[in-house]
């Protein structure tokens, strides 16, 4: 086996990123993303940033194809979109309970596509 992370077929390259305690203490799962057409530098994510960032970068992948893929992009996007201070915000409301940060019927579906690209990031190829 070799060390965990990959790059997307359409070039987002997913990697580990080392845990940061949660507010209530606990290490929460964060994964480190980026893509060299962007020209942006990686960005560690916590799962529900990766989430929110897939809610705001366009409407949630479909059910079937390369939903990793799409929902890494979609996270570079929804990246650009907010802008990384607002996306650190928006999830601190959301660690409290306001669930209102999400936009209309998106937060279910984009946390299972942010735990999805967490667990491709974490996987040893």
């Amino acid at each position: 086996m070799t060390a965990p992370g990959f790059t997307t077929t359409s070039g987002v390259a997913l990697a580990p990123a080392p845990p940061e305690p949660g507010p209530d203490g606990t290490p929460v799962t964060r994964v480190g993303l980026w893509a060299a057409d962007t020209g942006r530098g990686p960005v560690a994510l916590a799962a529900d940033e990766l989430g929110l960032a897939i809610a705001y970068g366009g409407p949630a992948p479909g059910e079937y194809g390369l939903l990793v893929d799409q929902s890494a992009r979609q996270a570079l996007a929804g990246i650009e979109a907010l802008g990384r201070a607002k996306l650190r915000e928006l999830a601190a409301w959301h660690r409290i309970g306001d669930d209102t940060v999400w936009p209309p019927r998106t937060a279910h579906r984009c946390q299972k596509l942010a735990h999805a690209v967490c667990r491709a990031a974490h996987r040893d190829r």
